[in-house]
């Protein structure tokens, strides 16, 4: 719904504003996982090698002396029908529900001349029930030193081991649960001004200061957004505010600037040029540095002088609410500023431009 309103009553001065409520769809791999759990023969893997001892099924021969194209192929093992240990468990949480996008603006618009008219409007856009990943099954490590008193992870067992055990099932690895807890929003104001053709030109100027905070984990890649696979660094503390921050379409300054210039013989040039400030990038490490199980966490940030100093920069103390040894705590919650303060750099700037060129006329030419 919205409203326009003309303040003076000459079409000079008008006020604009409105509010839309959009549903989304759920994104298909979510269900699909959960409903592959429910079918006769089940997708999950059938084997994993990473180790070069690691025989290569049905070949005999070990991963590091196994050679592409040239020795036998692995055997496939026919599909499943149930989860075997240390499968990964999905499941779809029973409150899960489709996104929604409340999104509301609001506006002033001035009729500077008879053919030009400049704009100043604010959009806010609060995204809902936007979908997070959470383990719900992770590691638990407890920290020990070895013979040189080195930190080593002396146990890491899951926290549903012992209940799987006990119900005589297959102790699974990761359960991940698909929630609909997520949120985002984009709030931004634009400056515009727009001149149609006039003595041979129009033009189109625009400037947008904005801002888009998410809860994702990798600002500036593809897994960014806070709309799907949202995985929180930390699964015992997936409101982190370390994993709130901007999203990878943030950028705070945008300008453009287009129009079109009538040339002799009917042609026409078109010229744009954009500017944007830079977009956030994300510290992140693809070693698993909380044990958790989970394949992603912050980089732990060490002194060059003492680089097995892990809890240099710890500016946290263990309590009693977070789960886990304080061991754990102590040493693993400092890894790294939020996102939200990382400074962009400039080398991550953009600039366009782009000329086009038209004929209007029906005449041909030779």
């Amino acid at each position: 719904m919205g409203f326009a309103y003309d303040l003076t009553g000459q079409a000079k001065h008008i006020l604009r504003g409105g509010y839309g409520l959009y549903y989304g769809n759920i994104f298909q791999n979510i269900p699909l996982f959960m409903i592959q759990h429910a079918n006769p023969t089940i997708y999950q893997g059938l084997f994993s090698l990473t180790s070069p001892t690691d025989v290569v099924p049905g070949t005999g021969i070990t991963l590091g002396n196994w050679r592409y194209g040239v020795d036998p192929s692995p055997t496939i093992p026919p599909p499943l029908s149930s989860l075997v240990g240390g499968a990964t468990g999905r499941l779809m949480d029973p409150t899960y529900r489709n996104p929604v996008s409340q999104q509301f603006n609001f506006g002033y618009q001035w009729a500077a001349t008879k053919n030009s008219v400049v704009e100043i409007e604010y959009v806010h856009e609060l995204g809902l029930h936007e979908n997070k990943t959470v383990n719900i099954n992770p590691h638990i490590p407890v920290l020990g030193v070895d013979g040189s008193g080195n930190p080593i992870i002396a146990s890491d067992a899951r926290p549903l081991d012992a209940a799987f055990a006990a119900a005589g099932v297959p102790v699974l690895g990761r359960v991940m649960d698909e929630q609909s807890v997520n949120r985002s929003r984009y709030d931004g104001l634009n400056f515009s001004y727009r001149q149609r053709m006039t003595k041979y030109f129009s033009l189109n100027a625009n400037y947008t200061l904005s801002r888009a905070m998410g809860w994702g984990i990798e600002s500036g890649g593809a897994d960014g957004s806070s709309s799907f696979r949202n995985y929180p660094h930390d699964p015992l503390n997936i409101w982190d505010p370390r994993d709130f921050g901007p999203t990878d379409n943030d950028e705070r300054h945008h300008v453009s600037l287009s129009g079109i210039v009538k040339m002799p013989w009917g042609f026409q040039v078109s010229p744009i040029l954009s500017y944007g400030s830079a977009r956030p990038i994300d510290l992140r490490s693809g070693f698993d540095v909380l044990d958790s199980g989970s394949g992603y966490s912050r980089p732990v940030i060490v002194p060059n002088s003492d680089p097995t100093n892990y809890t240099a920069f710890d500016d946290t103390t263990a309590t009693a609410s977070k789960p886990g040894s304080a061991t754990r705590w102590a040493t693993t919650h400092f890894e790294a500023m939020p996102f939200s303060r990382w400074i962009c750099a400039s080398p991550r700037t953009s600039v366009s431009a782009r000329v086009g060129t038209s004929n209007s006329s029906s005449r041909r030419l030779t």
